[in-house]
């Protein structure tokens, strides 16, 4: 039998995100430190119980990256995506610039996990397309399955459900990108069912699990 999915309440998700940070700016925590410096809590201006995880990274572009050697193909016609030619990128902009990334771990009332969200801008201020995200440092390479692509998701080739999708940030209502938190309650119950939790630490352990869940396919590095 499968074990349980894992789940938490908003004050749960609240509780254990502080916790976190507080381990990481106290250096006591090998996995906070690596996965949650820089990383702060943000409470809503004004509606108590909607605060997130924030913080600003830069990061770098993959100069030369195609496409189809992403393994990603178009999801309007299944063709792989070849437009990109002697070698330059889709971006105007100088492969070698860093971009800026805006991240935040939110709560989901529907899935009662955390979600990561987040948005990526070119050093004049202009959001990146999807595939010059994805040719961008975020993701680490060869951990995204074949997928299709499309301006506004990127649906792996074995799932019902896009992995990249467009969404306005469920507190501060701006347009950002997240990753569906589908599968993200039974990958993480799968986990905690393997690991020994002190008493009382669940829901802190639940987030620890998540964000290196995560990890996995997003570089959450500083």
């Amino acid at each position: 039998m499968s074990p349980p999915p894992a789940h938490l309440t908003r004050s749960e998700f609240e509780t254990a995100s502080k916790a976190l940070v507080d381990d990481a700016r106290e250096g006591g925590d090998a996995l906070a430190q690596r996965h949650l410096r820089e990383w702060s809590w943000v409470e809503h201006a004004s509606v108590s119980g909607l605060g997130y995880l924030s913080r600003t990274v830069l990061l770098s572009r993959r100069p030369g990256c195609r496409s189809y050697e992403l393994g990603f193909t178009d999801g309007l016609d299944g063709e792989a995506i070849l437009e990109e030619e002697d070698g330059a990128t889709l971006s105007d902009a100088d492969p070698s610039d860093t971009v800026v990334c805006r991240q935040y771990v939110v709560y989901s009332p529907t899935y009662q996990v955390p979600v990561f969200y987040f948005t990526i801008h070119a050093s004049n201020g202009a959001p990146l397309s999807l595939e010059d995200i994805l040719r961008s440092s975020l993701f680490r390479p060869d951990t995204l399955p074949p997928s299709q692509i499309t301006s506004f998701a990127l649906s792996p080739d074995s799932s019902p459900f896009p992995l990249l999708s467009q969404g306005d940030h469920p507190t501060l209502g701006t347009p950002s990108w997240y990753v569906h938190p589908c599968e993200t309650p039974k990958a993480v119950g799968e986990i905690l069912a393997e690991v020994q939790r002190p008493q009382g630490t669940a829901t802190k352990e639940l987030m620890r699990v998540w964000f290196a869940v995560l990890g996995g396919v997003v570089d959450l590095r500083p």
